[in-house]
């Protein structure tokens, strides 16, 4: 399976940065790159529709979840969708993550299920207990995730 590349666009249609997946033995490899964002810390999602409709992007859903599990690190957690936050420093946040909770393959944790996933940036860190998100806040940046041949 080729990896599967999104870009992340803000609510006027700026790119502010990009997200790669690369199926591994283990779980998604997943690189998160954002630019020209202010600097703070920043909750990435991944979301259940494959939808960003601005300016507010609820178009994708709630967190990508499959496994009806609660949000976060509490016990009975987390979302598949789930991840650490992105910092950002002098306009360039960058993360690196295995999900082993989410697949580029057939099957329920698949991103690339019919109705599509797409990926979400906040305007504030997951505090990784509050329910149903983790406090982040708005969403200030959006993304579909496509399977590699109906890319952009």
């Amino acid at each position: 399976m080729p990896p599967v590349s999104v870009i992340l666009k803000d609510a006027q249609g700026k790119q502010v940065g990009d997200v790669n997946f690369t199926q591994e033995a283990d779980g998604v490899k997943t690189v998160v790159n954002l630019t020209g964002m202010p600097d703070g810390t920043y909750a990435f999602h991944v979301h259940e529709k494959g939808s960003c409709l601005p300016p507010e992007f609820k178009s994708a859903g709630d967190h990508f979840n499959p496994d009806k599990k609660k949000h976060g690190e509490v016990k009975g957690g987390p979302h598949a969708g789930d991840f650490k936050n992105v910092e950002v420093k002098s306009g360039r946040g960058h993360l690196e993550e295995i999900n082993k909770h989410i697949s580029l393959l057939s099957g329920p944790n698949s991103l690339l299920r019919a109705e599509g996933t797409s990926v979400v940036v906040h305007e504030r860190g997951d505090d990784y207990k509050s329910q149903p998100a983790g406090a982040s806040g708005k969403r200030i940046a959006c993304g579909v995730v496509k399977t590699p041949d109906r890319a952009n």
